[in-house]
């Protein structure tokens, strides 16, 4: 392990030796020039930039190869800063100063299509990677589940045949709409209220239709998660 640690660091240490350091002949702050302050800062600023980008370019060369690829996921870009976002973007776009292998990396992101346009820098991000020859980009546009998968999920959690649990699964559906995250709360609630109980007589889970029936999602599920937000330490809040 010692041994790999090196070479990733040898690799990496090379790739930072290779690509130029800034100096005041690069941002051309000599005698025979002259710059004001602030565009020597902007200079400096886009330099280090690039050299950050360059290095984890280097690093993720190093640890990747057709014997290991290795997969980078992700979640909810729609709350990237620029930053974040301009150096995910190099990673996946600038790739022709490194060496083929480098295409053993596979990024998996997500972010909430109904956020995107608030965030400018998402925007960019997404359309210099989708404008790019140097990778194949394929979309998935994740929606509720369908009745059978809302079915396949509530069977699972409880144990039970799909046919069993088909008519608590339509219930549900129309409540949750197939938000997995929906569905999830929603039956906790029910368990919580023994709407859901387990029969130790019969061994299996049964539901009461008329309690299921008669809830509200929408106002109770805005008070679970406030719930459970507020019951969050501040700093995760």
């Amino acid at each position: 392990e010692d041994s790999d640690f090196d070479d990733v660091q040898k690799e990496t240490s090379q790739g930072s030796e290779r690509h130029a350091s800034f100096n005041s002949d690069d941002i051309g702050a000599n005698n025979n020039d002259f710059v004001d302050d602030d565009s020597c800062d902007c200079l400096v600023s886009e330099t280090i930039k690039n050299r950050l980008h360059y290095l984890f370019q280097e690093l993720t060369q190093a640890i990747s190869s057709p014997d290991a690829p290795i997969m980078l996921f992700l979640d909810d870009l729609q709350w990237a800063d620029k930053e974040s976002l301009e150096l995910l973007t190099s990673l996946i776009v600038d790739v022709d100063q490194l060496d083929s292998h480098q295409r053993c990396i596979s990024f998996v992101v997500t972010y909430r299509s109904n956020e995107k346009d608030k965030n400018q820098s998402l925007v960019d991000c997404i359309e210099s990677i989708e404008r790019s020859n140097a990778t194949q980009v394929t979309r998935m546009q994740l929606g509720g589940m369908d009745i059978e998968g809302t079915n396949a999920m509530i069977a699972d959690a409880l144990k039970l045949p799909i046919r069993l649990t088909r008519p608590l699964s339509v219930a549900v559906h129309q409540k949750t709409l197939g938000n997995p995250l929906f569905v999830k709360v929603f039956l906790t609630m029910l368990f919580e209220e023994h709407a859901i109980s387990y029969s130790f007589k019969k061994k299996r889970w049964l539901w009461d239709m008329n309690i299921i029936h008669q809830r509200s999602m929408d106002r109770e599920l805005a008070a679970i998660l406030s719930e459970k937000l507020l019951s969050m330490s501040r700093e995760v809040q």
